[in-house]
């Protein structure tokens, strides 16, 4: 991972990497093609969950239950996820089609 902006890491022996817990964002990934058909699986089954549940309210609890990058956290406790230490940028404040509202995510612990 490039950026994040809600993230849990590790130290490694490198110290401008660290080692993914958590993150949450889609912003800035570079992956290796191998690994291309596990986060498609992840985001389809993402984009299934939510459309299934898109008439549920609160919105927000379906959101924090399906959105791809809280999905995703299961694929980052076990496999090898890692960032740039420091972050090289963040996701900047908008609105949220998702979560149906502005919203603002600054870079700190998840």
């Amino acid at each position: 991972m490039m950026a994040s902006s809600k993230i849990n890491a590790f130290g490694t022996p490198h110290r401008e990497l660290g080692r993914v817990f958590e993150s949450l964002t889609t912003a800035g990934c570079i992956v290796r093609r191998r690994y291309v058909p596990t986060l498609m699986t992840c985001f389809v089954e993402s984009l299934m969950s939510l459309e299934r549940y898109r008439e549920y309210t609160p919105r927000e609890l379906i959101v924090t239950r399906f959105a791809c990058d809280v999905l995703w956290q299961r694929l980052q406790h076990v496999d090898n996820w890692f960032i740039l230490l420091p972050v090289a940028g963040g996701q900047r404040a908008s609105y949220s089609e998702m979560e149906d509202r502005f919203v603002g995510h600054a870079n700190e612990p998840v």
